[in-house]
């Protein structure tokens, strides 16, 4: 996974989470397969913050 929970509600800065913290890995997993395959991240070697919040974007358009 690209984020963690805390990268997310880090991302959020203050919003209402979409997320549940028991529902995050799931969601967070399939926006880190979904940007594998439209990208070169899996031989990412440094994860950075950009990285990080767009897999938190992306997990919150999976969930709604």
């Amino acid at each position: 996974m690209y984020a963690t929970y805390t990268d997310y509600t880090t991302y959020l800065g203050g919003r209402t989470a979409k997320i549940t913290s028991g529902e995050w890995n799931y969601y967070a997993t399939k926006a880190t397969v979904y940007m594998d395959n439209l990208s070169s991240l899996v031989n990412a070697t440094v994860i950075t913050d950009e990285i990080k919040y767009c897999c938190c974007e992306v997990a919150e358009l999976l969930k709604a």
